[in-house]
């Protein structure tokens, strides 16, 4: 597809946040497809696709990834797909169509393949405790935790040797403007 106008654009990048956005919450029950790394969302006259495709890189190390999201009517005919480049006219910082279908994708493959029923099984399977669990996780919140305010004070810190090492306005006034001191 070519570049989207704005209003294409809106209207499309809305689908792909409450698609999202009801992912999450697990209000859409995604599907497998007969393509691998496919998934699909049934609706009442449409059906959206999420698939992930792999591209080459310069680095044979590198795994990269485009992921399209696909409209399908009843009679399974493509009426749209997107892939993130598609949304060129969107600034980056208002709508990052790579992070959120990329996120979207691994919600959609999670939910379809039954991801956190084989993790709750296995748990259950070698006797984790719920309490074990809930006590690592806040462990782990705490640590963020600490971690964020440490960065901040650190910020705080660097900031303030700066404005104590820059000259004063008095100081650069003071100063003529040949370097002369004498």
């Amino acid at each position: 597809m070519s570049e989207l106008t704005l209003q294409a654009a809106a209207r499309l990048a809305s689908i792909v946040e409450q698609l999202l956005a009801k992912s999450k919450s697990g209000d859409i029950e995604w599907q497998r497809t007969a393509k691998a790394d496919s998934f699909m969302a049934p609706f009442s006259k449409y059906s959206v696709h999420i698939r992930q495709v792999r591209i080459q890189s310069e680095y044979p190390d590198e795994e990269l990834f485009d992921y399209y999201l696909e409209i399908f009517n009843a009679e399974g005919d493509l009426l749209e797909s997107i892939v993130d480049t598609d949304f060129q006219p969107v600034p980056r910082d208002q709508f990052n169509a790579y992070k959120i279908l990329g996120d979207l994708y691994m919600f959609a493959r999670r939910q379809a393949l039954g991801v956190d029923r084989a993790i709750d099984a296995l748990l259950t399977d070698l006797r984790v405790s719920p309490a074990e669990i809930d006590q690592r996780a806040h462990l782990w919140a705490a640590k963020i935790r600490a971690d964020e305010l440490d960065a901040a004070a650190l910020r705080a810190a660097r900031s303030a040797r700066r404005q104590s090492q820059a000259p004063s306005a008095s100081e650069s006034d003071a100063t003529p403007k040949n370097g002369n001191t004498n």
